[in-house]
């Protein structure tokens, strides 16, 4: 054989032994995964959920799109206990805020929403901290974000591009304005200021 047939024989013999092999895997639920319905409900809607690096699971509820809703809660769920741990609220509504991961696992949580019809979004920025399972309020944006998108930098502080205008609602883009700051760093469109930090956690 030569020529290009030959150069085939290697390609001929992979496929044939692909589709002599049987696909078992779909079978498998500790390969494929499974789902199923716990016999339990949650306390809180989960508008926003993150895995934490304890196992847990992070669930915020946050107003739910319901303006006349009183509480602002958030709750956390122990996959290895079948249960919900820890049942807390917030000052803020972190209904429609973005979440990403800092390198020491806390959670950094960035805007809300401020108001309905339009849509306002919060300058608040709140850390999680898996440890102790509570929220702190740390340093504010420079503006207002509803879903605002974040970017993390090397320096590891973040950088959030674009918003819904905490006055009109209105989307504007990165081009206007960006905030820039971290956990314990202060915003950078006012140098030197920061905000009081302050915490929330379960009712005692």
């Amino acid at each position: 054989m030569r020529g290009p047939l030959r150069s085939l024989v290697p390609l001929l013999a992979l496929l044939a032994t692909i589709f002599a092999v049987p696909l078992v895997t779909n079978a498998q639920p500790n390969v494929t995964g499974q789902w199923s319905t716990l016999p339990y409900l949650s306390p809180v809607s989960p508008i926003h959920v993150a895995v934490l690096n304890t196992g847990k699971v992070l669930m915020i509820e946050g107003s739910s799109n319901d303006p006349n809703q009183p509480t602002y809660r958030y709750a956390i769920w122990d996959p290895a206990a079948s249960a919900f741990t820890t049942v807390g609220t917030t000052a803020w509504d972190l209904f429609c805020t973005s979440m990403a991961f800092l390198p020491d696992g806390r959670l950094l949580i960035s805007g809300g929403n401020l108001g309905f019809d339009p849509f306002r979004g919060l300058k608040t920025t709140t850390v999680f901290d898996p440890a102790t399972e509570k929220v702190v309020q740390v340093e504010d944006m420079a503006k207002g974000r509803w879903y605002p998108a974040r970017s993390g930098t090397r320096r590891g502080d973040s950088l959030f591009p674009s918003r819904f205008s905490r006055r009109s609602g209105r989307r504007s883009s990165g081009t206007r304005r960006p905030s820039r700051g971290g956990p314990g760093r202060p915003r950078r469109s006012r140098p030197g200021r920061r905000a009081r930090p302050r915490t929330a956690g379960p009712p005692a």
